[in-house]
């Protein structure tokens, strides 16, 4: 109550429901006990499944948003609305340090303001849409791509005499624009594999 994350008649109808039997003390701690996290508290990461590879990190408690029942966790730099069921209270830890200087999540490089993300097309997912060799080319050889990751068709030109020299024709890049830090959806393949 004190914390403003309950009403006075949630209150009393915990306490009746308590008074009448239907629930122990322990079923109402079990309850409550995850809504009384202070704010700035540190708190741990735990069973979250569609971004599982934040479980077991370390965050500080923002703000708590009582119509949605959510805290505000910061957490590595990024700021999530989370249940108190994926949050167990750390009073005694410190959050996780907050990245020094954070990486694009596209093209894995340092996020400098003023910068532009790029992203070759990747080999990987291109498609061969035929070749031309010999003189009618300037003596090299020619090659059609199509990229799966953006849709966009380029070419390649190796040349005869010197096969380390390639020229590129149409779009150099597959992503070309603003750096990104959020993660991004599986069916976006426009980003450098970390693989």
């Amino acid at each position: 109550l004190e914390m403003g994350r309950a009403s006075e008649a949630e209150y009393d109808a915990a306490t009746d429901r308590l008074a009448r039997g239907e629930v122990t003390e322990a079923d109402l701690c079990q309850l409550w006990t995850p809504l009384a996290i202070p704010l700035d508290a540190t708190v741990c990461l735990t069973g979250l499944s569609s971004r599982a590879y934040l479980n077991g990190k370390r965050g500080r408690v923002i703000s708590f948003v009582k119509d949605k029942g959510r805290y505000g966790v910061s957490v590595l730099g990024e700021a999530l609305a989370l249940k108190p069921g994926n949050l167990e209270h750390r009073p005694e830890e410190e959050p996780d340090p907050e990245p020094t200087q954070e990486t694009c999540t596209r093209c894995q490089e340092p996020r400098v303001p003023g910068s532009t993300c790029r992203v070759p097309h990747p080999t990987s997912l291109r498609q061969d849409c035929g070749s031309e060799f010999g003189a009618g080319v300037g003596g090299g050889m020619r090659n059609h791509w199509s990229c799966e990751a953006c849709g966009k068709r380029y070419t390649t030109v190796t040349d005869i005499h010197d096969p380390s020299k390639v020229s590129f024709h149409g779009p150099r890049w597959c992503f070309k624009g603003a750096h990104s830090t959020r993660r991004l959806p599986s069916s976006d393949r426009r980003c450098i594999d970390k693989a």
